[in-house]
């Protein structure tokens, strides 16, 4: 692997998302290259900058003081819309009930007639040779 093949692979090496045999070559050439153990060495300190940076923002970021009430009366509006339901057009009992039912009870049938007879053909004429 060379420089110009390594250099699209970097952040996902560094953000661990490289496996098996690419990998390998990636270790390989980090070993003999110092400009790109250099790349990958900048890449992981800016990735933990940028870590550090959000979890610093996150900890500080408050928010809007009407939040909480806007979040509660969602819910509340939310809590008093009725739950629509949706159902299939044709309901389970539909597929098994009547002229349905017996119509796959006959498909059922000649299958199995189909079957039998394919394997008493089968018989007879193994028994005939």
């Amino acid at each position: 692997m060379n420089c110009r093949d390594l250099r699209p692979l970097l952040a996902r090496y560094v953000d661990g998302e490289v496996e098996g045999y690419e990998q390998t070559l990636i270790q390989q050439h980090l070993m003999s290259c110092k400009t790109c153990a250099a790349a990958v060495s900048e890449l992981k300190m800016a990735r933990q900058r940028v870590q550090r940076e959000i979890k610093n923002w996150a900890a500080s970021a408050v928010p809007p003081a009407t939040a909480r009430e806007r979040l509660l009366a969602k819910l509340a509006a939310e809590k008093d819309t009725p739950v629509q339901t949706v159902r299939p057009d044709k309901p389970f009992s539909k597929h098994f009930s009547g002229a349905a039912l017996l119509t796959r009870m006959i498909w059922v049938g000649l299958l199995v007639i189909i079957i039998i007879a394919a394997l008493i053909f089968i018989l007879s004429m193994s028994k005939a040779s």
